[in-house]
C-alpha cells in the first residue's frame, strides 16, 4: 500500500502484475518500463474467449492467418504508441503477444505510467533513457526466466540457450522412462496443451501407443521446431513457443493413431 512500484517488462505477466498493484484503492504509484514493444490483445471479443476468434487453422497456410490477426489487432487493442509504449519492431505472431483487457485502460488512465528502458540506477531514483527519472521504493523484474534442471548433471540434460530438443515436446530420443509434461509456452493456454499430452502418456504407460526410431524423433523435432517458431524472431525467450490448436490436431489426427500402429495394434 502507498509504495512508487516499478514494474520491468511487457509480458504477460508485467502487465498483471501492472494492473494488480495500480488501483486506486492500493494507493500505490505505478510505473511500467519496456525496452521493446509488444502487440496487446484482449483475453475476450464479443463476449467470448478471445481464443474463438484467433483460433488457427491446420487447413490454412499460415502466413494468412497472421495477416488477418494482424489487422484485427489495432481494432481490438489499439496501437501500442497510442497508450505510450513503443511499437513492436515485428510483425503480429513474431514474437510473444501481451494478452490484457486492463492494460490499456490503466495506461490511458493514467494509473500506469509507461516509461522506455532503463538507463542507470542513482539510489532510490530509477534513470530511463528518454532522459526522465522517477524515485522507487520497489523494483519489480517480470522479464522472463532461463529453463534449467538443476536436478539433472547438464551433461545428461540441459537447455542450452533455452531450447530442449524433445519429440512432441515430451520425450528425448534414446531416454523411454523420461517424460516431459507442460514444458512449453502454449498459446493460447497451457491447461488444455497439458490435457492433450496426458492423453498420449496415458497410451504410452497404457502400453497402446509406441516412439518412432530416434532417428525419425530427431527429422520430427527438427521439422516442428520450424513449423512453431520458424516465423518468430530468433530469441531464447521464443524457443518453446507452440500453437496449441495445430498440436492438438497433429496428435488426434496424426500421432496417437501412428503411435498405436507402431504398438501394434489398428488405428
Amino acid at each position: 500500500m502507498d509504495k512508487r512500484i516499478l514494474v520491468v517488462g511487457l509480458g504477460n505477466s508485467a502487465a498483471d502484475i501492472a494492473v494488480e498493484l495500480s488501483s486506486r484503492a492500493t494507493g500505490n504509484t505505478v510505473t511500467l518500463s519496456t525496452r521493446s514493444g509488444a502487440w496487446i490483445v484482449p483475453k475476450y471479443v464479443a463476449g467470448q474467449p478471445a481464443d474463438k476468434y484467433f483460433r488457427t487453422s491446420p487447413h490454412l497456410p499460415l502466413s494468412w492467418q497472421r495477416k488477418l490477426f494482424q489487422m484485427m489487432q489495432p481494432l481490438m487493442s489499439g496501437r501500442p504508441d497510442q497508450l505510450g509504449l513503443p511499437m513492436p519492431n515485428h510483425k503480429f505472431g513474431e514474437a510473444h503477444f501481451t494478452q490484457s483487457v486492463e492494460l490499456p485502460l490503466r495506461l490511458g488512465s493514467g494509473d500506469i505510467v509507461p516509461k522506455p528502458d532503463i538507463s542507470r540506477f542513482d539510489g532510490d531514483t530509477v534513470h530511463f533513457e528518454d532522459g526522465t527519472s522517477t524515485d522507487v521504493d520497489v523494483i519489480i523484474f517480470a522479464t522472463g526466466y532461463n529453463i534449467t534442471f538443476p536436478f539433472f548433471d547438464p551433461e545428461f540434460l540441459s537447455a542450452p540457450d533455452n531450447r530442449i530438443d524433445l519429440y512432441k515436446r515430451m520425450f528425448k530420443p534414446g531416454l523411454d522412462d523420461l517424460i516431459f509434461v507442460g514444458l512449453a509456452q502454449a498459446v493460447p493456454s497451457l491447461f488444455p496443451f497439458v490435457e492433450c499430452q496426458a492423453r498420449l502418456l496415458g497410451a504410452y504407460a497404457a502400453g497402446k501407443y509406441r516412439l518412432p526410431p530416434v532417428k525419425e524423433m530427431h527429422a520430427v523435432i527438427e521439422a516442428e521446431h520450424r513449423k512453431y517458431t520458424g516465423h518468430m524472431l530468433d530469441r531464447p525467450r521464443h524457443t518453446q513457443q507452440l500453437d496449441y490448436f495445430l498440436y492438438e490436431h497433429d496428435m488426434r489426427t496424426k500421432e496417437l493413431p501412428r503411435g498405436l500402429v507402431r504398438a501394434g495394434g489398428a488405428a
